[in-house]
């Protein structure tokens, strides 16, 4: 997971008091067990919608939210950032205009990847936050 266990505790635990430590703990425990994303588990569960959870994320890093319908991604932006590059940083490109790039992250803090990207795409990003489930099912766009 990019976001880290501790800001994601701090989000639903301290801030938000949407789950108590101890419902927080069994989440993780669980999320690590079956190997998924603790953030899937929440949505899953009934803890938080997937809106509001990116909502949460973005508000916390000041990026706003992509929701990543696949029949909006576009396959020209798609081939902008390499397949191997996005499913290592867990990206996805989805739209372009003029020579901004529209790209949703996991992590939208990563300033490493994002700089990454600039050099790859060659032109300005705008930077969005999704969440890792949504991000892995629009990587198979990749595979036409």
């Amino acid at each position: 997971m990019a976001i880290g266990i501790e800001e994601l505790k701090k989000i639903f635990v301290t801030r938000t008091g949407i789950l108590t430590d101890v419902e927080f703990e069994d989440i993780e425990k669980a999320a690590t067990g079956a190997n998924r994303p603790l953030e899937q588990l929440l949505m899953e569960r009934g803890f938080v919608s997937q809106r509001y959870f990116l909502e949460l994320i973005g508000e916390l890093y000041g990026v706003p939210i992509a929701e990543l319908k696949m029949g909006d991604i576009d396959t020209e932006a798609l081939a902008l950032i390499p397949e191997h590059f996005a499913t290592t940083n867990l990206v996805i490109p989805f739209a372009k205009s003029d020579q901004v790039l529209k790209v949703a992250m996991v992590d939208p803090k990563n300033e490493e990847v994002i700089r990454a990207m600039r050099r790859v795409a060659g032109c300005e990003l705008e930077i969005f936050v999704s969440t890792e489930h949504a991000i892995k099912k629009a990587l198979i766009l990749y595979h036409g």
